[in-house]
């Protein structure tokens, strides 16, 4: 029996963002990195400009490896688990097999997309804003990252910055707000500026009653950095819990064999 764990990374990043976490899985555990168009081996792609493209493109990819065909587990990032939670309605529309366990990541629940419901009440929305003033608030909310201080690298990532943060400011919900088909984890690191109390365990209008939980993780971001990026730079205890999460997920799943 094995478990395909699909990673969906937050705006900007691509399947690099999960470089050398199959190593703290045990063999039957497949942590299965998705590539979204536009960005690193897809460079060339067209970058998808709206969710409902996103989800499109990324549902198609899935269905071709054969991921609803096994278990699964759906995991997202800030973005990427608006876009893993609109992958999980695609799924329920197409009739193709549910995961067994979504993980929502340092973002609040799909009913609360709108501008309004944003942390950043400074500066909600950064997407259209000129370049200059895109990096200054884009490293007021996120840090000054040193791999992006060359003019010549911000040149290059803005493209891709922008269009994912005009998903992301655009967003809204395919589905009313009700009970998936699956247990659901929301979880962030303590001291998430990108969230406002309440907003993580608004998620569990997305789950039945008894599959819900909230996961707060303590960590240590690097001198530059913020708590909000943890599942890149401090992603340890994450993966202790996702690897235990999993495990149980297998014991549970042979256990439905044998029976």
């Amino acid at each position: 029996m094995r478990l395909r764990v699909v990673c969906v990374p937050q705006a900007g990043m691509g399947a690099w963002a999960f470089h050398g976490w199959q190593e703290h899985f045990r063999p039957e555990v497949e942590i299965f990195p998705v590539e979204i168009p536009g960005r690193n081996s897809r460079m060339t792609e067209p970058k998808p400009t709206t969710m409902g493209e996103l989800v499109k493109n990324l549902f198609a990819d899935l269905e071709a490896c054969g991921t609803f065909n096994k278990p699964y587990v759906l995991l997202g990032h800030s973005l990427g688990a608006l876009v893993a939670y609109e992958l999980v309605a695609e799924v329920l529309r197409k009739g193709v097999r549910e995961p067994s366990l979504f993980i929502a990541s340092g973002a609040r629940a799909p009913h609360l997309a709108a501008l309004e419901h944003d942390a950043d009440v400074l500066q909600p929305a950064i997407s259209e804003l000129s370049d200059s003033e895109f990096w200054r608030h884009f490293e007021r909310r996120y840090g000054r990252n040193p791999d992006l201080a060359s003019p010549d690298i911000q040149a290059m990532v803005l493209p891709l910055l922008r269009t994912d943060f005009g998903i992301l400011e655009t967003y809204r919900p395919s589905r009313a707000a009700a009970p998936l088909p699956c247990s659901l984890v929301a979880c962030c690191a303590r001291d998430d500026a990108r969230l406002k109390p309440g907003q993580l365990e608004a998620w569990a209008a997305y789950a039945a009653d008894g599959q819900f939980r909230e996961q707060t993780f303590e960590v240590t971001p690097l001198p530059w950095s913020t708590p909000h990026r943890y599942l890149i730079e401090s992603p340890s205890s994450f993966q202790t819990f996702l690897a235990r999460e999993c495990d149980e997920l297998l014991s549970d799943l042979a256990f439905l064999v044998a029976t």
